[in-house]
């Protein structure tokens, strides 16, 4: 099985996704694709641009197609969602964008959004954009529970959200997953 974990910066999607690597037997964590650039020594940007969240699209779904079963930190969507919430950005051909994506996501059994809850469950550092992350956080809500580009339509891909502490999050993806919590 293939899972993904989308959400903005600082839900716990990474602390989610190693988590449910670790209780699902034979699954490998694959970290989010910023980490698997920089590990690779690309260039990468502490503020990343529309062309550098391309990249980290491109490298998603090739990693979605190569994986066997893992659970990945970030989706395909994320990555559009991140590039469209830019204040100052160039424009983006949304088409060329959608088709990796939707290959991406062909690939994956279940994607899995950690939305901003209130209170927060992750101390958001006092230097972060806020703005920008709750516009990724709006957006997607919109692609992923809305279907708001028309993706997941054709895609076999099942999608949900959860809440509450990683206690709950992990009974609430296994039961959706078809495991035992």
């Amino acid at each position: 099985m293939k899972i993904a974990i989308a959400g903005a910066h600082f839900v716990g999607k990474t602390t989610l996704a190693q988590a449910l690597a670790e209780r699902l037997a034979g699954h490998a964590y694959v970290e989010e694709p910023y980490h698997q650039l920089a590990g690779d020594g690309h260039d990468v940007a502490d503020v990343p641009g529309v062309d550098d969240f391309a990249e980290q699209l491109r490298v998603s779904a090739a990693s979605i197609a190569a994986a066997g079963d893992a659970v990945f930190d970030r989706s395909p969507l994320d990555f559009l969602a991140y590039a469209l919430s830019l204040k100052d950005r160039d424009p983006i051909d949304q088409d060329e964008w959608l088709e990796a994506i939707a290959d991406g996501l062909a690939g994956l059994d279940l994607l899995v959004l950690c939305p901003i809850e209130e209170p927060d469950r992750i101390a958001v550092p006092a230097g972060e954009d806020r703005a920008l992350r709750r516009a990724v956080d709006r957006r997607l809500k919109a692609m992923i529970l809305d279907d708001s580009l028309g993706v997941l339509a054709g895609a076999v891909v099942t999608t949900m959200d959860v809440g509450g502490d990683l206690a709950a999050r992990l009974r609430q993806v296994l039961a959706a997953a078809g495991r035992r919590p």
